[in-house]
């Protein structure tokens, strides 16, 4: 006799026309682990009154504190919505008193405006006194079958020229707008291909940075308003603070094309990445990117 597969919610495997089992593979796009630390390059943490977020011996624990608090932790990454492709959020919880919220963030109404949403947990006391604590250890949420079909991607690209390049100077920054639309904006935007050539009578070097301050008068202009959730500046000049990702040395007269993909470069909503360059001696400096949003 033939059988059903049944779930915990007690919905049955589904079936195509002609009677073969449907089923998928798991593709994650948040996976966080808290054996180390809260790093805030997996989450982003958020506190109000008496509440804080601790790491102890693999765990995280957020907490409301004795008071009237709340601490909120939410996966950088979002769960990519794909139409057509069942979407899956697991991870470790314990909790206890107070109102506690586990889960993807945008699921407590019946239907989403935005489907891509990270991972999010908070702890929250609006009166009163008494701790309310999660304490987790992991996450993976993702999509099943949808795998690295990028049907629904958009690529785009843009490039900058700056001569007399000396100390270190902003060539182009791109931004990944918070909001779209009118919505809270969930698009990663993903390096493809960057290039970058140099003319000039010493070497030069180019960064990749996120996080930093720029001098001089920025202003982000939007590649497409209507399409894209990136903008970008040529008008920043000075460049400081934030963080290298990648550093290229190039020749008097070179050049370089790099695959982006394999090493991930990828801008989250709010976030801007700044190409710079410098040199010893003045010189010209052309940067070209190219990049895809995961729409």
């Amino acid at each position: 006799m033939a059988t059903q597969d049944i779930d915990y919610a007690g919905r049955q495997g589904q079936n195509a026309i002609f009677g073969d089992r449907m089923v998928g593979q798991r593709f994650p796009d948040v996976t966080v682990q808290f054996q180390y630390n809260i790093s805030n390059r997996d989450v982003t943490t958020t506190t109000s009154g008496t509440g804080a977020a601790s790491h102890s011996q693999g765990v995280a624990t957020i907490s409301t504190g004795a008071g009237v608090g709340k601490c909120e932790l939410e996966s950088v990454e979002p769960l990519r919505y794909q139409p057509g492709f069942d979407g899956y959020a697991l991870f470790t919880a314990a909790f206890s008193g107070g109102t506690i919220d586990v889960g993807l963030a945008g699921t407590t109404a019946p239907s989403i405006l935005q489907p891509s949403q990270p991972v999010h947990m908070d702890a929250t006391r609006l009166s009163g006194s008494g701790e309310a604590t999660v304490k987790t250890c992991s996450w993976s949420a993702g999509r099943i079958g949808g795998g690295t079909t990028d049907t629904s991607a958009r690529p785009f690209a843009a490039a900058n020229i700056k001569s007399g390049i000396t100390t270190e100077t902003n060539i182009i920054s791109l931004q990944n707008a918070s909001t779209f639309q009118g919505f809270t904006n969930r698009i990663v935007v993903e390096g493809t291909i960057f290039s970058c050539a140099s003319d000039g009578t010493k070497t030069a070097t180019v960064y990749i940075k996120q996080g930093v301050t720029l001098g001089g008068t920025p202003s982000f202009s939007d590649i497409d308003a209507t399409n894209s959730v990136a903008s970008i500046d040529t008008a920043g000049t000075t460049v400081t603070g934030g963080s290298t990702v990648l550093a290229i040395p190039l020749a008097k007269v070179d050049s370089r094309v790099l695959d982006m993909t394999p090493f991930r470069f990828r801008l989250y909503p709010g976030q801007t990445m700044t190409f710079s360059a410098e040199s010893s001696s003045a010189t010209e400096i052309d940067i070209g990117l190219n990049w895809q949003e995961l729409f």
